[in-house]
């Protein structure tokens, strides 16, 4: 009998031995149901096992195979991205494997062809055989109804008749696609075909970096190059860091290619998922958009990858298994012999040191399409122009802000003022004793929002609850305060000193379906809206022609912390949320209200002095080590009692090995240091940029005996240090 190695899509152990059965042939990359802890489940065939270690007799059998099964090229790649993010195989397979109504679920579709029929054709009739004529091959339901126009009913009564006869039945899932028809791309500029050039002549043998301003056209040169990958009979991924972006993306996808992309995010259906994922294991589908986890789907002939905005942080998986899904793609394209365009107004240093050490190769677009200029920008010192209150209440927008709003509306513009802070204020504070109301499941203030009611919620755990009537600690009645300004706090300010103006809120808790956001980026592009107040939903990739104003908030928000890249992050976000002004006729303005106007960040961007700044901060990293130029993996440590965490640190701490070239920080509390019910402590290991950090961590925790009640967690380049 035949023993083969299954892993299964949870953390845990790496493998599961099962027999295989007499009558069935099975090879690694089959996807497989097996019996586990008296459950069915699906699992993955990775090896053969040639060496038991186990008494023959406890070992169950493979219930049944699947029909799909993964390329050992995707199952090696798999493999890949377990050791190097440190994660159980179990948990990368996981996001990997097909959703279960993949394989339970199963669309039959009837396929048609005229029968030998003796009946009176009335004009319906003749009008369903005429769908037929000159087509020998048998059509759908669906292919009927489109050639004919005519009614589901009609055509049902025809077959009833005996006028159509069913002659198979198919998958609907892997029903034909339409074909695309694709745009020459001949108003391209000199620029962007140049571009294209460049990348095809360099992408066979490295990454390209696509980096260009904002509004200079980066996607129509990489959907060029997509339109060549599929005319090649290659399949084509791009990714988005958000769902926020393929609304209008789609819009531009289908003018260039005739026909919609599949779509995969975490709000696509699960019938949705599941005829997708068929489509492209088939191979049918040859153009995926995407956000991170379509990087997992089985893709059989992966010709060019897209990481469109590689920059940005939501690229980083903070929960299940960890991984950066720039890098991930990087890996994945490098296995498979794919091309793969990072794109971006903004790139990571990451990249950025990739492109200086010549492992990447850049192309750069300067300047914007259709004679459009960056915007102005101007640094609003908030010490000296201080918002002024408005009806006895605290305001937030500057005099000059104001003004220029202002002035926006009179000549019939659009603006936008960008404060990243969900809410109408970030805490609220007893004014007597100055308690702070906090989330009873974290260490975290709790943020007040008001709508039709007012309430409180924790954003890390989503506990909410009613605003508190008197102090918990002092117990005094109606001494609470509101502290900061969120988005709703703007809007109501924005909404008095504006009342004639139209204004749109914008965050990803009023767009919580595609529909939504759908609908609010039809308003502002039909010009129905004035004024846009929004969080980084809005701060990236989005095309508004009417918007000539941007006003930052509070620019410095984001320079708070320990974070070492807290200069980076903050640069990316102003320009990009800048880079929304002025896209089309008349040059655009951005204020940028702050604090610290001297601040590197803001003397950079006011300057348009980009590069300065980054070689600055590059060289300063290069000094200390630090990523791009060492590798940082921290160790996150959770339970529920304080005492045994702390102590089970300490213990773990001591037992550390010696390296001179690696160092350890910590353990210390988490920045967040209970968070959903459980205390956190970190560990912070530098190590030099190799694997050297990894073998040190595995060496580390082989001696450790983690106890049930406490959870590590191993986040390999970290992006948070919460």
């Amino acid at each position: 009998m035949k023993f083969v190695d299954v892993v299964l899509p949870f953390a845990g152990r790496a493998f599961y031995t099962y027999g295989v059965p007499e009558d069935m042939e099975i090879a690694p990359g089959q996807i497989v149901h097996v019996p586990f802890r008296r459950k069915e489940e699906i699992g993955l065939v990775v090896k053969q096992n040639k060496k038991l270690d186990c008494d023959i007799k406890k070992i169950k059998n493979i219930i049944a195979k699947t029909e799909y099964q993964f390329s050992q090229n995707f199952l090696e790649y798999l493999g890949r991205v377990s050791r190097f993010t440190m994660s159980d195989f179990g948990a990368v397979i996981r996001a990997a494997l097909p959703p279960k109504e993949v394989l339970i679920a199963k669309t039959e579709k009837a396929l048609y062809m005229p029968a030998d029929f003796q009946g009176r054709l009335t004009p319906q009739r003749q009008k369903i055989q005429n769908a037929f004529l000159g087509k020998t091959e048998s059509l759908t339901m669906a292919q009927i109804l489109k050639r004919t126009g005519l009614s589901r009913a009609v055509i049902q009564s025809f077959i009833a008749a005996g006028g159509l006869d069913e002659v198979e039945s198919i998958d609907g899932d892997l029903e034909e696609k339409p074909p695309f028809e694709f745009s020459d791309f001949a108003y391209l500029t000199d620029a962007q075909k140049t571009a294209a050039e460049i990348i095809k002549q360099n992408i066979q043998t490295k990454p390209v970096v696509l980096n260009g301003v904002t509004g200079s056209g980066k996607t129509e040169v990489y959907f060029k190059l997509a339109k060549e990958a599929i005319e090649s009979g290659k399949q084509v991924l791009i990714l988005l860091p958000e769902i926020s972006l393929t609304v209008q993306f789609l819009n531009r996808f289908e003018m260039r290619f005739g026909r919609q992309p599949s779509i995969w995010h975490s709000h696509v259906t699960a019938a949705t998922k599941r005829k997708i994922w068929k489509q492209i294991d088939s191979g049918q589908e040859q153009i995926v958009i995407g956000t991170r986890s379509a990087l997992f789907l089985p893709f059989k002939n992966l010709g060019l990858v897209v990481v469109d905005e590689e920059h940005d942080g939501s690229y980083k998986q903070e929960d299940q298994f960890l991984y950066h899904a720039r890098d991930m793609a990087v890996m994945r394209c490098a296995m498979e012999n794919a091309g793969i365009i990072l794109a971006s107004a903004t790139p990571s240093f990451e990249t950025l040191a990739n492109i200086e050490e010549d492992r990447y190769a850049e192309v750069r677009l300067t300047e914007r399409v259709k004679k459009a200029v960056m915007p102005a920008i101007e640094l609003v010192d908030l010490k000296e122009n201080k918002p002024e209150k408005i009806n006895d209440k605290k305001g937030w927008i500057s005099p000059v802000l104001i003004d220029s709003l202002i002035q926006t509306f009179e000549n019939k513009r659009q603006a936008l003022l960008f404060l990243n802070r969900r809410g109408y204020a970030p805490l609220m504070i007893c004014g007597r004793c100055g308690h702070r109301v906090k989330c009873p499941n974290c260490d975290v203030y709790m943020v007040y929002h008001q709508g039709q009611k007012e309430w409180l919620k924790c954003h890390h755990c989503d506990y909410q609850r009613t605003p508190p009537k008197k102090c918990e600690q002092c117990e005094d009645e109606d001494s609470f305060t509101l502290c900061g300004p969120g988005i709703e706090r703007l809007a109501e300010e924005a909404m008095t000193r504006f009342p004639n103006q139209r204004v749109l809120v914008l965050s990803s808790e009023n767009t919580q379906t595609s529909k939504q956001l759908e609908d609010a980026l039809h308003k502002i592009e039909n010009s129905e809206v004035d004024l846009i107040i929004g969080t980084q939903i809005l701060a990236k990739g989005h095309h508004f022609p009417g918007l000539a104003v941007v006003g930052i908030v509070d620019a410095d928000m984001s320079l708070m912390g320990a974070d070492f890249r807290a200069g980076e992050k903050t640069l990316q976000l102003l320009e990009q949320t800048a880079g929304r002004a002025g896209r089309v006729g008349e040059k655009g303005t951005v204020f940028v209200q702050t604090h610290a106007p001297d601040h590197p960040v803001m003397q950079a961007l006011q300057r348009g002095d980009k590069e300065g700044f980054v070689q600055q901060e590059l060289s300063a990293r290069k000094l200390l080590k630090m990523p791009p130029y060492g590798m940082l993996i921290a160790l996150i440590l959770s339970g529920k009692d304080e005492r045994t965490l702390r102590a089970f640190c300490e213990d773990m701490a001591r037992r550390a090995p010696q390296d001179n070239d690696i160092k350890i920080f910590g353990p210390a509390d988490a920045t967040i240091r209970f968070l959903r019910g459980k205390y956190r402590k970190r560990f912070l290991i530098q190590a030099p940029r190799s694997m050297a950090g990894h073998q040190f961590v595995r060496t580390w925790l082989s001696h450790i005996k983690t106890p049930s009640t406490i959870q590590i967690k191993i986040d390999v380049n970290p992006y948070t240090f919460m």
